[in-house]
């Protein structure tokens, strides 16, 4: 159905941990029957976390703190810390007991708890990971074609994600590229429908491996994939051609912030943010020229009236309970739009899921209706778009940003003089044009 879920980044950046600590009291002025009134309590709440989570392979770490005022006696105290170690089948990787004057106070208490907690976040990726390299495997045995590239994509990249967690670049760095390589490996073979798909899963794929190899220096090679990447998908074709005009502006953008982000000289080859910012305005022009132009063939049903609007949750209506569901879903911001919500995608790059509050769920996503509604929605999105407002914001970061040019001086000395004439008369020239 599609390469990969929505939900599943945002998942493990927010929602599933690696390692759980389960803080718990140890009072130390507790009497024998309130020791046992508690331990059972503590014993419960232990035994359902354990539960929650054991599809997960997380690892939980119990850490009790030892509190209340005066002591108690050693042989006490070992009693009914090996009693609750016993009943919760902990050992010393998955249990700790301090004092919170320790964690407050003493580095060495502090590193024994780092040090544990990290340990069992490798396992549970080194685990995960272990996994989606097994199931890669496995994909070449079963499937064949544009299917079997776009599996052996899904899996790189959990993989090169996974490893990011770990700290292991080089690994995050390889899977990301071999992700990469596999969905442009699938343009030649896949239904039109999922080209969409391809290119936000290889947007994100070739961003994470571009900003991979600026942070290890490696700017020829960024720059190469960046070259690489406008290649094989400028020329892909669109239903929409005004939007992937918009994304292609959109993916020479990104890679300017990224070469401001890493502080790369523009005297390096390809670096020239000019370049970049001149070709994000000219793909802009296309956007909007390609969007005059369709918007001709469908205003016989497109009603520039309708408006879309950001919708602001909260906790009561019908319309703000379903778009909680949603709203905080990665970068997406549920819209409505003809009285109809339009929420994430199920799978990144797919059409967004379109919910009718009146009836209480989402719209049959292959019904006529539901395709004619979304291109609606899109063509009332990009009415609110002031293209010459962004082609000449863009136009005037492309002047300001041209390189000064360097000429040989007596004695070999290199002599810094003004921009490139040409280019700046161009630049002018298109401003011209646009005002």
């Amino acid at each position: 159905e599609g390469i990969l879920k929505f939900s599943w980044p945002l998942k493990h950046y927010d929602q599933i941990p690696s390692v759980v600590l389960f803080c718990v009291p140890f009072g130390v002025d507790w009497s024998a029957a309130e020791w046992t009134r508690r331990e059972l309590a503590m014993q419960e709440k232990y035994s359902k976390l354990k539960a929650t989570l054991a599809t997960r392979e997380v690892k939980v770490i119990v850490l009790m703190f030892k509190v209340g005022v005066g002591s108690l006696e050693k042989e006490v105290l070992d009693e009914r810390i090996s009693s609750f170690k016993r009943h919760a089948q902990t050992d010393s990787k998955t249990f700790l007991f301090f004092s919170l004057h320790e964690l407050v106070s003493d580095n060495t208490s502090i590193r024994r708890l780092y040090k544990t907690v990290r340990e069992g976040s490798f396992s549970y990726y080194a685990s995960n990971i272990k996994r989606f390299k097994t199931l890669e495997k496995a994909v070449g045995d079963r499937f064949k074609g544009s299917l079997e590239q776009m599996l052996l994509a899904r899996y790189s990249f959990k993989v090169a994600f996974l490893n990011e967690f770990q700290g292991q670049m080089n690994y995050s760095l390889r899977f990301y590229r071999q992700c990469y390589n596999h969905l442009a490996a699938s343009l030649e073979t896949i239904d039109e429908e999922l080209y969409e798909q391809v290119k936000a899963v290889g947007e994100i794929a070739h961003f994470k491996t571009c900003r991979l190899l600026l942070l290890q220096k490696s700017i020829d090679e960024a720059c190469q994939q960046f070259r690489s990447h406008i290649l094989i998908f400028t020329k892909l074709y669109s239903k929409h051609p005004w939007r992937h005009s918009a994304w292609v502006a959109e993916q020479f953008l990104v890679f300017c912030q990224l070469l401001d982000r890493f502080s790369v000289s523009d005297a390096m080859p390809f670096a020239d943010r000019s370049y970049y910012y001149q070709n994000a305005a000219r793909f802009t022009i296309d956007r909007a020229r390609n969007y005059q132009r369709s918007h001709k063939d469908v205003s016989s049903q497109f009603d520039a009236s309708d408006e879309v609007q950001s919708l602001q949750t909260d906790a009561h209506g019908a319309a703000s309970a379903v778009a909680a569901v949603y709203s905080t879903v990665g970068r997406w911001r549920v819209k409505s739009y003809r009285g109809r919500l339009f929420c994430p995608p199920r799978f990144i790059g797919a059409t967004p899921q379109i919910v009718d509050p009146a009836a209480g769920g989402p719209l049959a996503a292959g019904d006529e209706a539901t395709h004619a509604l979304f291109f609606d929605f899109l063509y009332a999105q990009e009415a609110r778009t002031a293209h010459g407002k962004l082609v000449s914001e863009l136009l005037v970061k492309a002047l300001s940003s041209l390189p000064a040019l360097s000429t040989a001086a007596g004695g070999g000395a290199m002599t810094t003089v003004g921009a490139n004439p040409r280019r700046k008369a161009l630049l002018l020239q298109q401003m011209a044009t646009q005002a």
